[in-house]
Parts: C-alpha cells; sequence; structure tokens
C-alpha cells in the first residue's frame, strides 16, 4: 500500500504498514501504531509516532494534533513534522513526480515559503519557516467539511 495513494483514506505509516483513518477519534488513534500521547492542555492532545516513515521513505517524528473545538471535536484531521534541509530538498519533485502536478509556491514572507498540492479534500505542504533560524517541515491536512 502506498501513503501517497491513500491520501484521501488516511495516512499510512510505512514502516508499521497502517492506515489511520481521517476522522480517527482521540479515543481511538492508540490502535494506530501505538503513538506517544501528550496532553497539552484541555483543549489540545497530541499523538506522535516516533520515527515514522510515510511517503516512499520520509523518516520523521509524526505529530496528530487533536483539539476539543467546536468543528474538530478531537478526531484525526492533520499531521505534520520538522524535516531536514536535505529532506525537504529530496521530497518537493518527488512529490511533484508522485501526485502529477506541480506544487504551487505560496510566499508567506521574504523567509518563509510552503509548497502546495491538492487532492480533492487533502493537502500536502511542504515549507520553510524562519523563527530565530531557520527550520522546515511537512504539514498534511484533510477539510474537516
Amino acid at each position: 500500500m502506498s501513503s501517497l495513494n491513500n491520501i484521501e483514506k488516511g495516512l499510512y505509516l510505512e514502516n508499521l504498514e497502517i492506515l489511520i483513518p481521517w476522522k480517527t477519534s482521540l479515543d481511538d488513534i492508540s490502535l494506530y501504531g501505538n503513538p506517544e500521547i501528550k496532553v497539552l492542555s484541555p483543549q489540545r492532545t497530541d499523538a506522535i509516532w516516533r520515527n515514522a516513515s510515510i511517503f516512499g521513505g520520509l523518516t520523521l517524528d509524526l505529530t496528530a494534533m487533536f483539539w476539543e473545538t467546536l468543528f474538530r471535536r478531537n478526531k484525526f484531521y492533520s499531521a505534520h513534522a520538522y524535516i531536514d534541509g536535505d529532506s525537504f530538498t529530496k521530497y518537493k519533485p518527488f512529490l511533484d513526480y508522485h501526485f502529477h502536478q506541480q506544487s504551487r509556491q505560496v510566499n508567506q514572507n521574504s523567509l518563509e515559503y510552503y509548497y502546495k498540492w491538492k487532492m480533492n479534500k487533502c493537502s500536502i505542504k511542504l515549507g520553510k519557516g524562519d523563527r530565530f533560524g531557520e527550520y522546515y517541515y511537512i504539514q498534511i491536512d484533510r477539510k474537516i467539511i
């Protein structure tokens, strides 16, 4: 199973060979690869899969944030991770190829930008930020509604 081909259904962790379906509840998320659970506030809980592999071998610590808000209701709608600069450079053309589309570059300011791919209700951002030094990230989202 490919994590890229099944992005509409959920996020596939290649190293664990499991698909985490979108909209999985916080109560059930531990059934998918036994992530580390961190309660950060009454409204926010993170699930973290250490050394997860996605999108053809990109290895990272993947974090899903669960929010107890009117629309989210502690469901799995997004995941993100910080990545190194080499992975950022490598995965941009890889994602262009596998999604059969060129990404759209969005400049946030003179130092920060991201590339974005959209597939129906899902989007992937591969970005470079700068807060007291540059950092790189990947963000995978599914529309809530």
